[in-house]
């Protein structure tokens, strides 16, 4: 590894900050002031763009929260679901569902998230205080049941060739993609977005212990799901690169993703689960340049390498900047000797210390340099010969926080305020303070303490981290689980229910943004009832219409006609013959 004397880094002109130490109380406001700025700019300037407004506001205007949700389920995909489970029902002699039918599944299928039964057979039980009305009054048991297990959505021949298809999901691809192409085309997140993975649980025969593994990017603020896609393991023959389906659904990502490859500083390959990210990262660019020219992604420590940060810098024409945290077998071979150091000496020290630690790259030519010092060194006797030392070269704006919490935890983001004049700053430096975006109170709770918790001034980096990196996680909370969900063995409506979730909650991220000056919020809980109500209300009318008409045709019994009496004798009116 170099030494200090091959570390270069340019000088802004601004030259070092002034001491807070020595020069006193105005550093440290300004610092102060800087971390205030920073944190209310990455709320502030994150939200929701409508890309189809005037649709948007229309649906809602008409239907309410129907209209926004059949943005996604819109009348063509259920039309090709209702044609394919009617050729299965008639195939089996059964009646073929209606358009109100098919609506009232689906709202029913919601519904039974915001009910607290453990069973199916619950929701229709007519005993006192249990069961739920609304299921009876809508649609029999039986037939919801009938639905669920023949409801397809996907044309019959594909189910025939799922046993040797390679593709685990082949059978709910045309699913998959219809909800990712809607969740692209209809809004885009700006500001803060997270990546992070989801999971959908089945009780499948699947060869990850009955989960499958999907990719996501959230908006943080509006907690809008943009991108979802799989990785594609789980298949019996090696699939297509998962980047590669990801353009191929939207092809005008292809060619900015292969001159990102191929550029010389960026070492990603193209069948690599990294190359997916940064098509899933850079799409939200490519939909919308970010208003504010910046947008901050937010990832854990899966995802966060250097080498990384720099592709998805350039795949975005600089709009998008990584911050998250790292794992150490996972840092680039330039960076790692120099990050050890640091986390040894902050491991000693007490908690809340912390060094900031510039990011490198080699020299673009190093490889070349290596080869020549190689034949140089080949002359030497072996006693005289040394190790190639790369120049490295800061790298903008990008560094390492090395930070004790409990633990030592590190973090990288490229979007310092400014690049480090040195290779390693301490936390008593002002200029590692500015190059944080200033220094925050966080509140921890020592061994010692019972009532209040110790304040700790740690880099604003660290604070906009903890604040924003569970976009993901608040979005799988939102998703309501259905105590069904265990017993649910076809994958296919493991599938079906779990994207119907995110349809809900991106329909109440829109109704959000329609709202945001109007009247008050209501709650993702009241949103779904509303829903829920609205797609059952026609097969409830049809069902009680059908149930009256069933009453009248029924045959009238005497004890209808005469009434019934306990008594021994009765008096009948005289008449007349």
């Amino acid at each position: 590894m170099a030494g200090w004397d091959s570390y270069q880094c340019e000088d802004d002109g601004n030259g070092a900050p002034a001491s807070a130490h020595a020069g006193g109380i105005e550093a440290l406001h300004e610092i102060g002031a800087a971390a205030k700025t920073y944190l209310t700019t990455l709320t502030t300037q994150s939200g929701l763009c409508l890309l189809q407004q005037a649709e948007i506001k229309r649906a809602f205007e008409d239907k309410g929260e129907r209209g926004l949700f059949s943005l996604f389920v819109d009348d063509t995909i259920k039309s090709a679901w209702r044609r394919w489970t009617n050729q299965e029902l008639q195939a089996r002699g059964d009646e073929p569902i209606t358009v109100s039918e098919l609506d009232a599944y689906l709202g029913l299928e919601l519904a039974m998230s915001l009910c607290p039964l453990s069973g199916l057979a619950e929701f229709w039980c007519g005993q006192r205080f249990m069961g739920q009305c609304g299921f009876a009054e809508t649609m029999a048991q039986s037939r919801f049941q009938l639905i669920r297990g023949t409801l397809k959505t996907h044309p019959l021949e594909w189910a025939l060739s799922a046993t040797s298809h390679p593709d685990s999901l082949g059978h709910s691809r045309g699913l998959l993609e219809h909800f990712q192409r809607k969740f692209a085309s209809i809004a885009v997140p700006f500001g803060v977005s997270t990546l992070d993975e989801t999971t959908v649980h089945t009780k499948a025969r699947m060869g990850k212990g009955g989960s499958t593994r999907f990719y996501a990017v959230v908006g943080w603020e509006s907690q809008y799901v943009h991108s979802i896609w799989d990785d594609g393991s789980g298949s019996t023959l090696p699939p297509p690169p998962p980047a590669h389906r990801y353009t191929n659904l939207f092809p005008e990502l292809r060619t900015p993703l292969d001159r990102t490859l191929v550029h010389p500083d960026v070492t990603i390959t193209p069948d690599s689960a990294t190359a997916l990210w940064l098509a899933m990262i850079g799409h939200q660019t490519r939909l919308m340049q970010s208003p504010t020219g910046r947008r901050l992604l937010i990832c854990e420590n899966f995802y966060t390498r250097h080498v990384f940060a720099k592709a998805v810098l350039a795949f975005t024409d600089g709009d998008v900047k990584v911050l998250g945290t790292v794992r150490m077998d996972l840092v680039d071979r330039w960076n790692k000797p120099e990050l050890k150091e640091a986390f040894k000496r902050v491991h000693a020290r007490q908690r809340g210390a912390w060094e900031l630690v510039g990011a490198v790259d080699p020299d673009p030519e190093w490889e070349k340099r290596q080869q020549e010092h190689r034949q140089e060194q080949s002359k030497l006797p072996p006693q005289q010969r040394t190790k190639f030392k790369p120049q490295l070269m800061a790298s903008p704006n990008a560094g390492f926080i090395v930070f004790l919490d409990k633990q030592v935890v590190v973090f990288y983001t490229n979007d310092l305020a400014k690049t480090p004049r040195a290779r390693v700053l301490t936390d008593d430096s002002d200029e590692a303070a500015v190059c944080c975006h200033g220094l925050y109170p966080l509140q921890r709770w020592a061994d010692t303490e019972s009532m209040t918790c110790t304040t700790l001034m740690v880099p604003t980096i660290i604070v906009a981290y903890n604040n924003a990196m569970n976009g993901v996680d608040r979005v799988n909370q939102l998703r309501h689980a259905r105590p069904t969900h265990e017993r649910e063995k076809p994958l296919e409506l493991s599938l079906l229910t779990w994207v119907l979730d995110l349809a809900v909650i991106n329909a109440y991220a829109l109704q959000r943004k329609l709202k945001s000056s109007g009247s008050a919020e209501i709650p993702l809980r009241e949103f779904k009832r509303r829903l829920s109500e609205a797609l059952t209300e026609s097969e409830m009318l049809v069902k009680a219409r059908l149930d009256r008409q069933r009453t009248r045709n029924e045959p009238e019994t005497v004890a209808d006609v005469v009434g019934t009496n306990a008594s021994a004798h009765i008096l009948t009116p005289n008449v007349k013959a």
